[in-house]
């Protein structure tokens, strides 16, 4: 199966959007390089169904 790419724009923005989402529902605060390992998994997951 092929494996969905972003462009450095979107990716940059689903991650701050990652980021967001952290601190809103779970008063957490991540790092970027938290935010991408998440993002890849998430892409991953989707992109094997």
């Amino acid at each position: 199966m092929k494996e969905i790419e972003f462009t450095k724009e979107i990716k940059e923005d689903l991650m701050d959007n990652i980021k967001r989402f952290f601190v809103t529902e779970r008063g957490e605060e991540i790092s970027e390089f938290q935010a991408n390992i998440l993002l890849d998994f998430i892409v991953k997951s989707i992109g094997a169904k």
